[in-house]
């Protein structure tokens, strides 16, 4: 199985996080194996496809926001639940883990 290292970049970009899940699935692996166990057992592979929706959806919640003129704290507020999760179970908990420290990632990359 590839090791693919630190996702530095991912770390910094919505994009750049997006881009690594990406590479991730189009590897296919049976198992993914994180850093830390908690991380293996809350973002297995087969929740990517979900996540990377409902994160996509949840980037264009919060560059909206700010569009809007919405404080981090309003749009943290919002605590939005894109609808794809209806249809992908398996990324609900990894994108409730993710959703607010995502949000506040993009919202210091938009704003500065």
């Amino acid at each position: 199985m590839p090791y693919l290292g630190s996702p530095t970049l991912a770390e910094g970009s919505a994009q750049g996080l997006f881009d690594a899940m990406r590479v991730v699935m189009d590897l296919r692996p049976r198992t993914l194996i994180h850093g830390h166990p908690a991380l293996t057992e809350n973002y297995p592979v087969e929740a990517f496809p979900g996540l990377l929706a409902a994160l996509r959806d949840l980037e264009r919640i919060t560059a909206a926001g700010i569009s809007d003129g919405l404080t981090l704290a309003e749009i943290l507020r919002l605590n939005h639940l894109p609808d794809v999760l209806r249809d992908h179970f398996a990324a609900v908990m990894p994108y409730l883990v993710t959703r607010d420290t995502f949000i506040q990632r993009v919202h210091r990359g938009r704003t500065g």
